[in-house]
């Protein structure tokens, strides 16, 4: 028994080493599938980035610095064409409009009296009791102080529009969709104004602003139908409404897709395009119907050309 015991174990060893070079060969088999040969249409995919942005998106700014008083609006908020969104603190405009009106008053009791001064220097030329250059430096303050008060009122429009700039108004109907600062935050327009919100005009108007790849932007033609995705539905498929593919759905007939398809997304938006369609059936053979009538018609009328000095006219004839 104990020597049959070595070729046991040998033979079970062989069978276990056959077994497993069985299941190697079945795993690495590679599988084949057949199928008929059939014509169909190729889709050429073009794949771009960028944004989805309402059509009219405006973005409200402040034209001066200051602190953010108050805020009447925020994300969501309707508002109207010359509502007020947001208040500046208006106590340091306030003061300068103050000191500007000051500053005009000052001038213009100026100009009252150098008007009486060129008054009295005039008369008193007049009666030989003054000398020509006293008459041209009365003329001369005369003609500053006009000046004075103009700037002085100049100065005054600049700071009482400063102060009604405090005031923050939206100037389109719309959607408040931005909203970039809070109550009590500084906002300064010294280089450039800041947006504090941003306004949709119309949310039911859309447009995707996308980068498309030179080498791919021949495909992309007008009237091409296009299906996108947004990263909040990843799963979810819509198509933009194109009303030029209503203007080819005539008489009630389907027409012809040809050509081929092109696709562009941007972040996660994925666009489906295809090319322009082709005319229905029926309107071909309206067309032709149309065509063959007007060819017909033609044998029947001649018209003629009849110069007449610099006046062209023309007549139809009818051949007997």
């Amino acid at each position: 028994m104990r020597r049959f015991f070595p070729l046991l174990v040998a033979v079970i060893g062989l069978f276990v080493l056959l077994f497993a070079v069985h299941q190697c060969q079945q795993r690495g088999a590679a599988n084949y599938q057949t199928t008929a040969v059939s014509r169909g249409a190729i889709t050429q995919a073009v794949t771009a980035t960028g944004t989805l942005n309402p059509v009219v998106n405006v973005q409200v700014g402040s034209q001066v610095s200051g602190n953010v008083a108050k805020l009447f609006a925020d994300f969501n908020s309707q508002v109207k064409a010359g509502q007020v969104v947001a208040q500046i603190d208006p106590a340091l405009f306030q003061a300068t409009v103050t000191q500007a009106e000051g500053d005009l008053a000052s001038a213009q009791a100026a100009l009252e009296l150098a008007k009486v001064n060129a008054t009295r220097t005039q008369e008193l030329f007049a009666k030989k009791n003054s000398s020509q250059a006293d008459l041209d430096q009365a003329m001369a303050n005369l003609h500053q102080a006009e000046a004075n008060v103009k700037i002085k009122q100049g100065a005054l429009d600049k700071a009482k529009a400063d102060l009604d700039h405090c005031s923050i108004t939206s100037p389109v109907d719309g959607v408040v969709i931005s909203r970039n600062v809070d109550v009590g935050q500084t906002v300064a327009a010294s280089l450039q104004a800041p947006v504090i919100f941003t306004i949709a005009n119309d949310l039911t108007k859309m447009q995707i602003d996308s980068n498309v790849a030179e080498a791919d932007v021949g495909a992309v033609v007008v009237d091409q139908t296009v299906d996108f995705t947004v990263d909040a539905f990843p799963n979810r498929t819509q198509r933009a409404d194109r009303s030029s593919e209503r203007r080819h759905l005539r008489h009630g007939h389907r027409r012809e897709q040809s050509g081929f398809e092109t696709e562009t997304g941007h972040d996660g938006q994925r666009l489906h395009y295809r090319c322009a369609p082709r005319r229905c059936p029926a309107n071909q053979k309206r067309g032709a119907a149309l065509s063959a009538s007007r060819r017909a018609n033609a044998g029947r009328d001649k018209i003629d050309t009849v110069a007449q000095g610099s006046r062209i006219k023309r007549r139809s004839r009818t051949p007997k």
